[in-house]
């Protein structure tokens, strides 16, 4: 059973948009499975030429969708990234349609996936793992795979399941009803399995709390897209304001005290090390709340002072600064220019990003 040439016109793009879908603000998870499902019936029993251009309509949907955030910078910079990431779903088709011709094809579409992904997250310009499926599978079995398989593998695993569901399908159409069971039985223990796997919820150390009260603060910024680099100080405002009335409203026991706040990325671009202000409002602010703040700031590169970090600091109300964590895989086009010295000349917005967001080299835990 294949699908008609003009059924994976319509099911190619629905795929990418139940894809996305999966992800924020909607996060429901369960539509990444329809979408895997509806992208490998798409797939299977087309040419190699077909398979790409199918492939890539469904990774240009899903991520158009989900990089729509990055207009702010510029359509260009959307359309290109939401191309690049695209092609690699293209190749992945074809290598999808490709083995969909052998029997056991099920067990092998997982590992292509997850190749897919791996090459994504790596190459090029240092990689973009941004869509990899088990970013949203948070609230669903699949996520749970991810504590015995890593971030790729859990991603494979629901790929596994919908495959072995689409070919279920196929053979039930076919009236083998043993080998359709026998993929519906392998299909419903990717999903049930993982329940028996129990996520760490204990902390740190045995005996710990299962869960914890954190606060989070979001103060906004008066301008939008790049507007908000001529706005530094502002930001910086707002976030500390927020901080303050958070403060107080735990004093006055309407809202319960968190283990620790957490403020966003770029909440403060005013490197604290260096701004004195900057770094005087923050303690202030960590000091009336009286507990840890993981602050995002922008920071200076110590190695190359022609870049900067996007850097986490836990901001600790008696000791200040700390730990840090830098951000190791910044957005191309949204935290650094590829090929700056090219497209600079020819696209004058790129002068309001002065440097380049270097990338971490080591993970960070607090």
């Amino acid at each position: 059973m294949s699908l008609a040439a003009q059924w994976r016109w319509v099911v190619a793009p629905l795929s990418g948009v139940l894809m996305w879908t999966a992800f924020a603000p909607f996060a429901w998870g369960w539509s990444a499975f329809l979408a895997v499902c509806g992208l490998l019936a798409v797939l299977i029993g087309c040419s190699v030429r077909r398979a790409f251009i199918y492939g890539a309509l469904s990774g240009f949907v899903f991520f158009s969708m989900l990089l729509f955030w990055l207009t702010i910078v510029g359509a260009d910079a959307w359309l290109l990234l939401s191309v690049v990431c695209a092609v690699s779903f293209g190749f992945m088709g074809v290598g999808i349609a490709l083995v969909t011709r052998f029997r056991w094809w099920p067990l092998i579409v997982p590992g292509m996936w997850i190749a897919q992904e791996w090459v994504r997250g790596s190459w090029p310009f240092g990689g973009f793992p941004w869509g990899s499926l088990a970013f949203s599978q948070v609230d669903t079995s699949f996520g749970r795979m991810s504590v015995v398989l890593g971030v790729l593998g859990a991603g494979g695993w629901l790929v596994l399941g919908a495959s072995a569901t689409v070919e279920a399908v196929r053979a039930l159409y076919s009236l083998n009803i043993r080998q359709s069971g026998s993929w519906f039985v392998l299909a419903l223990l990717t999903i049930v399995g993982p329940f028996l796997i129990q996520p760490p919820t204990q902390g740190d150390r045995v005996g710990g709390v299962a869960s914890a009260n954190i606060g989070i603060v979001q103060g906004g910024t008066p301008e939008t897209g790049l507007g908000a680099f001529d706005v530094r100080r502002a930001v910086l405002d707002n976030h500390v304001r927020e901080t303050m009335k958070l403060a107080i409203n735990i004093a006055h026991g309407t809202q319960a005290k968190p283990v620790f706040v957490l403020w966003p990325e770029n909440s403060s671009d005013l490197d604290p090390y260096l701004d004195t202000a900057a770094q005087a409002a923050i303690g202030v602010a960590v000091r009336t709340l009286n507990v840890p703040v993981i602050v995002g700031a922008v920071v200076n590169n110590p190695v190359d002072p022609n870049t900067v970090l996007n850097q986490g600091i836990l901001w600790n109300p008696a000791t200040g600064a700390g730990q840090q964590y830098s951000k190791t895989h910044p957005v191309p086009f949204g935290e650094y220019i590829p090929f700056r010295s090219l497209l600079a000349p020819l696209i004058d917005r790129f002068d309001r990003i002065g440097r380049d967001f270097a990338a971490g080299t080591t993970t960070g835990i607090f």
